[in-house]
């Protein structure tokens, strides 16, 4: 099973430690297949640069966590481009993610993903329904 996890989805794995958490073991024990973009590591390392995030991780320690991002999560290039989400265009390097990494999931707790249900017939599920099937 190949999956894309949203950029909150990484951030509830790495900073608050919660069900996202459980996804990211499962990807690390090969129960399933993650998949990210650069593009949305690229956000990841904007979002914990910022300085609400600075007493959860350091500067310096941001690099390192990439480093076991990418130990765990396939990287892949992503050619697709979309525009479907109008109300955050930032949310779309998801979709192109998916379609590129060619996933059956996208684990998202983002509203603007979710209430789409699915996109090319990728579902787009929250992590507790995501790990109620694996």
């Amino acid at each position: 099973m190949k999956v894309v996890l949203d950029t909150n989805t990484w951030l509830s794995a790495i900073v608050w430690r919660g069900e996202a958490t459980k996804i990211i073991e499962a990807g690390l024990n090969k129960k399933i297949k993650i998949i990210i973009s650069q593009e949305i590591l690229s956000e990841i390392i904007d979002v914990l640069s910022r300085a609400k995030f600075k007493d959860f991780i350091d500067k310096e320690k941001i690099e390192d966590l990439i480093k076991v991002i990418l130990s765990i999560a396939e990287l892949i290039e992503t050619k697709t481009r979309v525009d479907i989400i109008k109300e955050d265009p930032k949310d779309n390097i998801i979709l192109e993610a998916a379609v590129d990494g060619k996933v059956d999931f996208i684990v998202s707790y983002d509203k603007h993903l979710r209430n789409m249900l699915q996109y090319n017939k990728i579902k787009i599920i929250i992590p507790t329904d995501f790990l109620k099937m694996i």
